[in-house]
C-alpha cells in the first residue's frame, strides 16, 4: 500500500523504478526506492543527500551525522538492485550506494520539478490568481 501511495501522490511511475534496476515483481525493493525518494526529494545538492544517506565520510575519517534509516534503505537496495553479497564486497556495495544515491536524487529533481510536493504549499490559489 506504501508503494501505491507513493506512486499515486508523487507520479512514480514503473519505468521509474525500471530505470534504478527493481523488477516488477520486487515489492520489497521498490518500498526501499520509495523511501529513499521521499528523502531526497528534501536534498538541493547530491553531496547534501550523501551525507544525508552517510555515504561520504568526514576528512578525518569519522562518519558524519547521518540519517541512518536512510543509509539502511540504501544498503539494502544496492544489495537487493545489484545482487551483492555482504561478506566480501563492502568497498563495491559502498560504491554501488553511490551510484544509486545519483539515481534516485534525478528522480527526486524530476518529481520535484513536476508540480507539488506533499501538502506543504497550501492550498492552490484560484485560477488567474498570481
Amino acid at each position: 500500500m506504501f508503494v501505491l501511495k507513493v506512486q499515486k501522490q508523487y507520479n512514480v511511475t514503473e519505468e521509474d523504478f525500471q530505470k534504478l534496476g527493481i523488477e516488477t515483481d520486487d515489492s520489497i525493493a521498490k518500498a526501499y526506492a520509495c523511501e529513499a525518494i521521499l528523502e531526497a526529494i528534501h536534498c538541493d545538492t547530491l553531496v547534501g543527500f550523501i551525507n544525508k544517506a552517510g555515504i561520504r565520510l568526514s576528512k578525518k575519517g569519522r562518519p558524519l551525522i547521518h540519517d541512518g534509516r536512510l543509509s539502511y534503505v540504501l544498503h539494502q537496495l544496492a544489495i537487493k538492485i545489484y545482487h551483492l553479497d555482504m561478506s566480501n564486497q563492502r568497498g563495491k556495495i559502498r560504491y554501488k550506494k553511490l551510484q544509486l544515491a545519483k539515481k534516485i536524487l534525478k528522480l527526486s529533481k524530476r518529481i520535484r520539478g513536476s508540480g507539488r510536493v506533499g501538502e506543504a504549499l497550501g492550498p492552490d490559489l484560484p485560477k488567474g490568481r498570481v
